[in-house]
């Protein structure tokens, strides 16, 4: 007796269970596009000839004679959804839910009617033309067919989701027409069309052609799926008219739910879902005066009337699991196709070499008709068969065809007529023949298909391609209000609201303290600074408290930890980073840097080597072109205008001679606006042959 271990007993049960479910039931074939499921209700339906509207409990309990898994019901309720499927293989009667809510549930299938939908039934058709092999049901007792041969990549019309075992599937839908056409183009041109899927659910599609390539490639991507909506301004009311794919209404309506409890949705009142028998409708009752395309904006980022769409196009390919591209596909697809028309063509010369046969029999009696029929008429049955085929030197599937014609068809005009045929099916077999293996041929066979499948199928896209500009949530959360910001030789920042300034006394300072900087700027700013080690730290205006004008504000050296003997030159706010800055150095040079080059792609806190390494003296926000001095050590000024100093994008941009003069070292850097002039002197120098103005400032 051989012993087995338990374990091992488990580990092969597992595996041979495994790969039942991810063959038999999860994955669908490349080759008609379908789970088992699917294909075994359509061949139930078509066999028993279900064109007209039949108990789907009927259906379900047909099916199980060649299905052995659970109940098929909740199969034909997909099939038959319109907001699932573009392109529904059931037509439904009575109450099947919706795809896009969870709590709109279908009705028990003793309540409810299915029939073969037209493009199920133009897919079925010929099947019994040796398309396809047939296969044994699970019971031995029922032959049906291996796959459906279908005249169309159905399996890139279909939404398909499966879960097996340590895999799944998750196939999205394209447009009929556009796979179609496409498909038609590759058999021409070998041109791969970038397609981009196409859902029941209507609404929109981000342009992504990154992600789209990659579907097309490889089978996987995400794709952003975006509501439709109406704006009703008059009522402060936003409609959601349609959702995306791969959400559903309850949890759009409980997610905002959620948001207007903990007080992120603001301007909404209230949200209700108001579909009905004129469709699908989400209903958002806003504020007053509430900006509702930018409330639009708010929703898309934060629920899921924007979501996404992860396509993982895992199908069977000669019975293994495999993630390909989309046209991959379309060559697999393709590749069954040919096989299936040639199948047709060996079935149509199988039967056109019979009638053929037939003919040559008819041909033979038409010698002598008159001896036919007497012998037909006087001969005993036992002995008929063989003296008949004796005579005429027929077979016995030509003696079979002969006695059994009908008696006024056995006559010299219709047997005349009948093998008159025989050289046009002649013809007919020698042409077959000749194409049976020509590629052209067939190619121009599914082309034909294709033509015919758009002319009778095809719709208009339901989902509509977007261009979306992205949108900083960030942006769209922060409170947007005016505000003064006020920093100090010390290092204090104060960030007051406009509003509380009214009727407010001084500032409130350390001793010895002042301010050094006052800008007017918004809560959606950024705040640039400035120190004397080169580095510059950013901080977002938003994270700041709010202060009065009594408050001292925010000591930035503790909160942005500085380095030792690290000093704050100059805080600057910038709302889009247009702005210039002009730098002034020790040596006399000034320097003019666009605050674009500070604006980084992630949200780091500190830029070093941000400026030059020369010794900084101040720096200026450039609002405006205007006239600007620089004052020496020794008490001597120069005036300069800011148009004159060149932009250079670099951060360590040295910039330019100002100030030239023995042993310069310049101290103070301002504003012409901010200063008190007096004692103005000329001398040469700079440029040669130009005064350049000396002032003594006070």
């Amino acid at each position: 007796m051989i012993e087995k271990n338990i374990i091992d007993i488990i580990r092969d049960n597992m595996f041979d269970y495994s790969a039942y479910v991810d063959l038999d039931r999860a994955i669908p074939s490349v080759e008609s596009g379908l789970k088992p499921s699917l294909e075994r209700i359509l061949w139930t339906m078509y066999e028993g000839k279900n064109f007209k509207f039949t108990k789907s409990m009927d259906i379900e309990g047909a099916t199980s004679k060649i299905h052995p898994h659970a109940g098929t019901y909740p199969t034909i309720v997909n099939m038959v959804q319109t907001d699932k499927q573009n392109i529904p293989l059931l037509v439904g009667q009575g109450n099947f839910g919706n795809h896009t809510s969870k709590e709109l549930q279908p009705a028990a299938s003793r309540y409810t009617k299915v029939k073969l939908s037209d493009i199920a039934i133009d897919t079925l058709r010929g099947i019994d033309q040796n398309l396809v092999e047939f296969t044994k049901s699970y019971d031995g007792k029922k032959k049906i067919p291996e796959y459906i041969p279908t005249k169309f990549p159905l399996i890139l019309c279909y939404a398909s989701k499966g879960i097996g075992v340590g895999m799944g599937s998750n196939i999205p839908s394209f447009n009929l027409g556009e796979l179609c056409r496409a498909t038609i183009r590759y058999i021409d041109t070998g041109e791969k069309t970038i397609l981009i899927p196409d859902f029941a659910t209507k609404g929109y599609v981000i342009e992504d052609e990154k992600e789209f390539e990659s579907i097309n490639k490889t089978g996987r991507g995400s794709i952003k799926l975006r509501s439709n909506f109406i704006l009703k301004s008059d009522a402060n009311v936003i409609e959601i008219t349609q959702i995306p794919y791969s959400t559903t209404r309850e949890e759009i309506i409980d997610k905002v739910i959620e948001l207007m409890k903990s007080g992120k949705l603001k301007e909404v009142n209230d949200i209700k879902d108001a579909s009905g028998f004129n469709g699908q409708k989400i209903k958002i009752t806003c504020k007053k005066n509430t900006n509702m395309n930018l409330l639009m904006e708010k929703l898309y980022k934060l629920t899921p009337l924007e979501s996404t769409f992860s396509s993982n196009i895992n199908v069977l390919v000669d019975r293994h699991p495999k993630t390909i591209g989309v046209w991959e596909v379309i060559d697999a697809w393709l590749d069954f196709r040919r096989k299936c028309i040639s199948r047709k063509i060996e079935y149509e010369l199988i039967e056109m070499k019979k009638d053929l046969h037939i003919l040559e029999g008819l041909e033979r009696v038409l010698i002598d008709l008159e001896e036919c029929i007497n012998i037909i008429r006087f001969t005993d049955d036992e002995i008929l068969k063989e003296i008949l085929m004796n005579r005429f030197n027929i077979d016995n599937e030509q003696f079979n065809y002969i006695i059994k014609m009908s008696i006024r068809n056995i006559n010299k005009d219709y047997i005349t007529k009948k093998v008159s045929e025989r050289k046009e099916l002649d013809e007919k077999i020698k042409y077959l023949q000749l194409n049976l293996n020509n590629e052209k041929y067939i190619n121009d066979i599914i082309k034909e298909d294709l033509e015919y499948v758009i002319k009778k199928f095809s719709i208009p896209r339901n989902t509509e391609i977007i261009k979306v500009e992205d949108v900083n949530i960030e942006d769209i959360m922060i409170e947007d209000y005016n505000l003064l910001l006020v920093s100090t030789k010390q290092g204090y920042l104060k960030k007051i609201r406009l509003t509380s300034l009214r009727g407010s006394g001084g500032h409130k300072l350390k001793e010895g303290d002042y301010i050094i900087s006052e800008y007017n700027s918004t809560n959606k700013s950024d705040i640039l600074i400035f120190t004397n080690k080169q580095n510059c730290y950013k901080l977002k205006t938003a994270t700041l408290v709010d202060v009065k004008v009594s408050n001292l504000g925010l000591y930035l050296p503790s909160h942005l930890e500085l380095e030792d003997n690290e000093e704050i030159i100059k805080v600057i706010p910038t709302i889009n980073y247009t702005e210039d800055i002009l730098v002034a150095f020790e040596n006399g040079k000034v320097a003019r840097i666009p605050l674009s080059s500070y604006k980084t792609k992630y949200q780091r806190s500190k830029i070093i080597k941000a400026l030059s390494p020369d010794l900084v003296v101040d720096i200026h926000l450039l609002n405006d072109e205007g006239k600007f001095i620089l004052k020496s050590k020794n008490n001597r000024g120069l005036i300069f205008k800011s148009k004159d100093i060149p932009t250079k994008s670099t951060k360590v941009n040295k910039g330019i001679t100002i100030m030239k003069h023995k042993d310069i070292e310049v101290v103070k850097f301002k504003n012409i606006k901010d200063c008190k002039l007096n004692s103005i002197m000329y001398y040469t120098g700079g440029k040669a042959g130009k005064k350049i103005p000396i002032i003594d400032i006070v």
